[in-house]
């Protein structure tokens, strides 16, 4: 992958680990790019700085070169204020780097993904938990659908439990069937964008069932944070 020297992408971080003595390998989600993945050379040096602002959530613009599989950063600069995302929103927001980093094929550029991830991230700072819901659920559906995956909404039909097939669509099953949904639960959704809370809540059994067949850990640390959170909470407000 080349990447131009003098032009730069907007851009956020979803992932990073370190990568040999003092860098970091870290992924990154472009508007023009899709997921890409760069080397960022002594990030982990002792008295760098010049990296410490680069976090999830921050947005950025940055600038690689390289030829090979692994080009390296050699420019980025914060392009806006880091969003004061805390506790479960938080929590949210690294769910949905989680699936980005696992779901999305690198350079899979989706300007319209980008677009809502950026909206997203900014609508979750003020979200409660009746919302966080439907944004998440509205993620998945975009995500799904940039994917390849798309459920086809109108092909539902009005009565019976449903369960949706990757490849084949829609299938009867019975309601004890993993992810499955009964066919009023989501009368009168064409969009995600119209998605209403209680078929939010009535969606997610199924969009988890759909993602996990696509990676078997997606969304699995994510939610192991949220249980650790959750019982962290539960401590402090009930103390033995």
């Amino acid at each position: 992958m080349k990447g131009g020297d003098t032009q730069w992408y907007s851009a956020y971080l979803l992932h990073r680990r370190p990568w040999k003595e003092t860098s970091w390998l870290a992924d990154f989600l472009l508007r023009d790019r899709g997921r890409i993945r760069l080397i960022v050379r002594g990030a982990r040096g002792t008295g760098k700085r010049g990296h410490a602002w680069m976090q999830p959530f921050v947005p950025l613009k940055i600038q690689w070169r390289g030829r090979s599989s692994l080009p390296s950063l050699t420019q980025a600069e914060q392009e806006g204020l880091p969003l004061a995302l805390e506790g479960r929103n938080l929590l949210a927001g690294f769910y949905l780097n989680e699936l980005l980093f696992k779901l999305l094929p690198e350079g899979e550029a989706c300007d319209s993904l980008f677009s809502l991830y950026h909206w997203l991230i900014q609508a979750l700072t003020g979200a409660d938990e009746t919302q966080l819901f439907v944004l998440l659920r509205r993620f998945e559906l975009a995500l799904l659908e940039v994917l390849g995956y798309g459920l086809n909404l109108q092909a539902l039909p009005e009565e019976g439990w449903w369960v949706y097939d990757l490849h084949s669509g829609w299938k009867a099953c019975s309601p004890g069937h993993a992810g499955a949904i009964h066919a009023r639960q989501l009368q009168h959704l064409q969009t995600a964008e119209s998605l209403q809370p209680e078929q939010a809540r009535a969606l997610r059994p199924l969009l988890r069932t759909l993602l996990t067949q696509l990676h078997p850990t997606a969304g699995e640390e994510s939610r192991a944070l949220l249980r650790a959170w959750m019982q962290l909470e539960k401590n402090q407000t009930h103390p033995q």
